[in-house]
């Protein structure tokens, strides 16, 4: 009877815990975080935004990223204006930014150097020494861009606003006025330098890229993904996943060479396989892959080769504190 009593009761509470679990309501899976985010959709952060939304990879990492397609003009203002969560600021404008007393953290790595010196094929100009006092059209001097053309080109000796007739506007523009010869040459970024380079029309007498590797074997740190610490404090984890999103669009870039060439024929409107093959040669090596100590190193090298051209006055003591790695 003791035993029979006791089965009962058991039966019983298993009975009361199976009603308990089907009337409690089931946990609902969490929301994906919105995060906003500028994008230079006419550069090379076009095959980014590309990635990204092709694999959903916002989705995957917990977010619902809004994209703000900016030109470069507009990347750090809306950092600095606060306009975005996540925007991207060069070593020299994070120096700058905190210098002004905006405490701007870097988050994630976003481009190498990606741009080179272009003129016509036909044309007379063999070095970028031939160019002296002739007219280049570039981006406009508050951009990473533009910091980063006269930053290298102090490595050869070459002061850019004061050697050339400058020509300022966005990408756009700056293909235009090289087009129609109003302008004896050009810096474009990759792919669209990439792209009229393969075409044969117009030549290359200078990559960036190149020039900062040969001089100092290391890669040029261009810009990195930048939001303020107080944003970054109370949006940890949203910080922390849009970082990890941004570092596996770089692994899908390197590690699936036909999304780039899907993106060099579907967006940038390449025709011949040798077209897309340059672009994708040339684009894979813009992303980097690591946020680690040693890629930080190189930005703060960037910034001490600023300092030392003059374009900052010194950096923090502490540079390392601005770059933030989860």
């Amino acid at each position: 009877m003791n035993v029979k009593k006791h089965v009962l009761i058991i039966v019983g509470i298993a009975v009361l815990i199976g009603i308990a679990l089907w009337a409690w309501p089931a946990k609902k899976p969490s929301e994906p975080k919105k995060v906003s985010a500028t994008f230079v959709a006419t550069g090379a952060e076009g095959l980014l935004k590309y990635v990204i939304e092709q694999l959903k990879l916002d989705k995957q990492h917990g977010l619902d990223l809004t994209i703000q397609a900016v030109e470069p003009g507009e990347v750090a203002r809306r950092t600095i204006a606060r306009e975005v969560d996540v925007g991207a600021l060069s070593p020299i404008e994070l120096v700058q930014s905190q210098q002004a007393g905006r405490d701007i953290r870097a988050l994630a790595p976003l481009l190498t150097a990606i741009h080179g010196l272009l003129v016509k094929t036909n044309s007379k100009y063999r070095t970028i020494d031939d160019l002296k006092g002739k007219k280049i059209a570039v981006l406009p001097k508050a951009t990473a861009g533009y910091q980063s053309m006269a930053l290298e080109l102090k490595i050869l000796g070459i002061d850019l606003e004061k050697e050339f007739s400058l020509t300022f506007g966005g990408i756009p523009d700056i293909l235009s006025s090289l087009k129609g010869g109003e302008v004896d040459a050009a810096f474009l970024p990759d792919p669209l330098a990439a792209q009229l380079i393969v075409s044969g029309q117009y030549r290359e007498l200078l990559n960036l890229a190149d020039l900062w590797k040969e001089k100092y074997n290391i890669p040029y740190f261009f810009n990195a993904r930048a939001a303020y610490a107080d944003w970054i404090a109370a949006n940890r984890d949203t910080a922390e996943h849009f970082a990890a999103m941004r570092i596996e669009a770089s692994k899908q870039i390197k590690d699936h060479p036909e999304i780039v060439a899907k993106y060099a024929r579907e967006v940038v409107g390449a025709k011949t396989e040798a077209e897309v093959n340059f672009i994708v040669e040339r684009l894979s090596k813009a992303f980097p892959s690591r946020w680690d100590d040693e890629f930080i190193d190189n930005a703060v090298f960037v910034m001490q080769k600023a300092a030392e051209f003059g374009f900052i006055k010194e950096i923090p003591r502490n540079p390392r504190e601005l770059f933030i790695k989860f």
